[in-house]
């Protein structure tokens, strides 16, 4: 067992003083006392934190992060619709090898801005002309290569991705993301069961509802939603989606998906962008998990998630950082609070009426909602959790108060990914002074990749 002392230690629901723990060699986090440790050596900590949980990852997307930014003549304006096709661009260059090159870098960044786990909505399945591979798990099997090398703790969410839209076929750009009908895709899940590193997780996902039809996004819940695994899906993130489910279905994308599908607390509903009330209200009553991913929703223009609304309902909530346009867990709970606070025209909108400040308050709930929608024992720095953290620098201004009432509020509102110092994931070391030990060989790997995609990712 490992021992470690910490002057702060936020157990992922409040501050705590002088905390002495262990971790054994299964990674798992111990409370002890002092008179437990003896002669033992013990490693001395400051302001420790659980490691950030990160809900919703499309690793591959961070090689076009700030390469979707001009608008398409074609298109008429830049949007969420234009930006799509660059993406699909970008995906016909990719082999397994690239691919992989872009999610080391991509955890080896994640790593340093504190996200210590990740749940990967893993929809590029196929070559780019839509031939399977030998192996059809060879892409995945990439991802759980790159958690394993770079210590993040990865829980992969295989999508199902059938139709190109409400009742339409995949278009010949969707064909690297197809699966012929949900007993390939449960063929396949049954094959990734099999090559789960330790610790690491395996949950399901269907793409949308324009992305699976009704009877087997049906039958895809009545299979998977009552295993105890996470169960993910996008829904209602654009207007459009919302128009094209009215029409098709006569019902709005959440109503559609809690009356006619039936989910429950094992569902995370990625962005929910574009809810009413009523549909606000049925997510919390059924405790399924919001994924909200703040940059990416900005920078796509999706919209804002009443979040005030459905966190005074008790909803659970998580982040994501989706498309990867920046990575920065402190930055994603930041613009959760500052979007309600532009649309609102108010201050602090997610505080507590007991009066808990808005930053502790948003913490724990994407600690407890992250740890509900990937199911990897994490979140917590409690017994029986994964000893994942992250030690925060004290020089920075930020910390200088290390005062429990506001600590929460200077760090995600006057701090960024700057504040993390040495991140630690099953109690071992593997970022040093804010820099993975993998750092410099993964970034050559992706400049390398860069120069061969230069006109792919142009």
């Amino acid at each position: 067992m490992r021992y470690f002392q910490a002057k702060w230690l936020f157990d992922g629901d409040q501050w705590l003083t002088w905390v002495v723990f262990g971790v054994d060699d299964d990674g798992n986090y111990q409370t002890l006392t002092s008179e437990q440790l003896n002669s033992q050596s013990c490693q001395q900590l400051g302001v420790v934190i659980p490691g950030f949980i990160n809900c919703h990852s499309h690793s591959f997307q961070r090689a076009m992060a700030g390469l979707g930014e001009r608008i398409s003549l074609a298109a008429g304006e830049d949007s969420f619709w234009s930006w799509r096709e660059q993406m699909y661009h970008l995906v016909q260059s990719l082999t397994p090898d690239t691919f992989k090159d872009i999610a080391d870098w991509l955890y080896v960044e994640m790593l340093e801005a504190g996200y210590t786990s990740v749940g990967e909505f893993h929809y590029l399945h196929n070559k780019p002309n839509g031939a399977r591979y030998a192996d059809q798990s060879e892409m995945a099997s990439r991802l759980y290569q790159s958690g394993v090398e770079t210590g993040i703790r990865v829980c992969m969410l295989p999508v199902l991705y059938k139709n190109g839209g409400m009742g339409k076929a995949l278009e010949p750009h969707q064909l690297p993301f197809g699966m012929a009908d949900l007993a390939e895709y449960d063929a396949y899940h049954q094959q990734l069961q099999s090559k789960i590193p330790s610790g690491f997780g395996l949950g399901v996902a269907a793409h949308s509802i324009r992305g699976v039809d009704k009877a087997s996004l049906k039958a895809f819940a009545a299979l998977y939603q009552n295993r105890d695994i996470p169960v993910h899906i996008h829904i209602a993130e654009q207007p459009a989606e919302v128009e094209d489910s009215v029409a098709f279905y006569q019902k709005r994308p959440v109503d559609f998906l809690i009356n006619d599908i039936g989910i429950n607390q094992n569902w995370t509903l990625i962005h929910a962008t574009h809810v009413t009330d009523e549909e606000r209200k049925a997510m919390a009553e059924v405790n399924a998990v919001v994924g909200i991913c703040p940059l990416t929703e900005a920078n796509l223009g999706d919209g804002i998630f009443p979040m005030k609304e459905f966190m005074a309902e008790k909803g659970a909530i998580s982040i994501g950082s989706d498309s990867h346009i920046r990575i920065d867990p402190f930055e994603e709970l930041r613009l959760i609070e500052y979007s309600q606070r532009y649309k609102l025209g108010a201050r602090a909108c997610l505080t507590h009426k007991d009066g808990v400040s808005p930053g502790h308050n948003l913490a724990a709930a994407c600690y407890a909602g992250g740890s509900q929608s990937l199911k990897l024992n994490t979140g917590y720095l409690k017994d029986g959790f994964k000893a994942d953290f992250v030690e925060i620098r004290e020089d920075h201004p930020a910390m200088l108060r290390q005062d429990p009432a506001t600590m929460w509020d200077e760090m995600i509102f006057a701090g960024s990914r700057e504040l993390v110092k040495n991140v630690y994931t099953n109690g071992k070391q593997v970022v040093f002074d804010g820099k993975h030990t993998l750092h410099d060989d993964k970034l050559a790997g992706l400049r390398m990749l860069y120069q061969a995609l230069i006109h792919a990712l142009r």
